[in-house]
């Protein structure tokens, strides 16, 4: 019987992945761009289409948790970007996010990284100050960090 539960779980599980593939996040960063986020497993494409032009990476994220993808303007510059994030693998105290900002100059998506701090770690973003929060370690104790990107 638990192997029969395990069993329909992994279907489950499987199913959800495949549909999580088959529907990718689409949005414009700006007007006459569009961009697309696909999650399969855990590789995430994305392209950016101008007319003909197309441009796009893989990123693998090291994870047993499902990705998510958010989207918001992450360096305050009027264009839409987006960040993928999961929890932590430890005890799932902690959402890491890894975030993409749109470059008009490129036509594609540019890693942010933290201004403190190796990773972002359960980002919040207020557009008031136009900053960015996220925890980071210094000396093995939690602080906050708060910049403008």
């Amino acid at each position: 019987m638990n192997q029969l539960k395990i069993l329909a779980f992994a279907s489950l599980l499987l199913a959800l992945s495949e549909a999580r593939a088959a529907n990718p996040t689409v949005f414009s960063p700006r007007n006459g761009i569009s961009a697309k986020v696909l999650i399969d497993g855990t590789v995430v494409r994305y392209e950016v289409r101008t007319g003909k032009t197309v441009n796009g990476d893989e990123i693998d994220i090291h994870t047993e948790n499902l990705l998510n993808v958010e989207l918001a303007d992450y360096n305050f510059d009027g264009y839409q970007d987006f960040a993928i994030h999961h929890i932590d693998d430890g005890k799932g105290t902690y959402t890491l996010f890894y975030i993409y900002v749109y470059s008009p100059k490129a036509n594609t998506f540019i890693n942010l990284r933290p201004k403190c701090g190796d990773e972002f770690v359960n980002v919040r973003i207020n557009r008031k100050t136009r900053t960015l929060t996220n925890m980071h370690w210094v000396h093995n104790a939690v602080t906050s960090c708060t910049k403008k990107y």
